[in-house]
């Protein structure tokens, strides 16, 4: 099969239910408690232009958490987290002011990642083995290719826009 003609297979990602699971998980990790917000709100402070899908679900905020542990210097972390069903935690990057994907650092993406599992590392709860990258939609395709190609179609990202987003994720089937 030549690398052209290679289709990239999407994991299935899992769902959110309701807010039920992110506040249930952050009873086991009381720093957190204070660290929600909407997810249309983190959204729009990301850099997203339209959120309106979104109404009342909630997020952790890892860089509230962050900010939280009063360290001088803080270590990055992926935006947010989703809590969805079977106690799974959703890492959500946005990249919304990335206009072209071949911008990125893979390693720097990597060590978000790797800090905010080591955060989120929890007895009772499993940190999804995938990443969601939020792209705005202008360009989208292109960036979604050289994200694959960063991380050699592994997916260990998965590169979305807020549309697709919510399709996959919360929009009820």
């Amino acid at each position: 099969m030549s690398r052209k003609s290679r289709k990239i297979i999407e994991p299935q990602l899992p769902r959110f239910e309701s807010n039920k699971a992110i506040k249930d998980y952050v009873k086991e990790k009381p720093l957190f408690k204070d660290s929600f917000n909407e997810i249309h709100l983190l959204l729009l402070r990301e850099g997203a232009r339209d959120c309106s899908q979104f109404n009342k679900e909630l997020a952790l905020d890892l860089d509230d958490v962050e900010k939280k542990q009063g360290l001088e210097q803080m270590d990055r972390t992926v935006d947010f987290v989703v809590g969805c069903v079977k106690n799974t935690l959703l890492m959500v990057e946005a990249k919304f002011r990335v206009k072209d994907a071949r911008n990125l650092s893979k390693t720097e993406l990597e060590k978000k990642i790797r800090h905010s599992r080591n955060l989120l590392s929890c007895e009772h709860y499993t940190v999804y083995g995938s990443t969601i990258l939020l792209f705005n939609s202008d360009r989208f395709e292109q960036n979604k290719n050289t994200v694959f190609r960063l991380f050699s179609n592994t997916n260990k990202m998965v590169p979305l826009t807020v549309e697709g987003f919510y399709k996959r994720v919360f929009e009820k089937e």
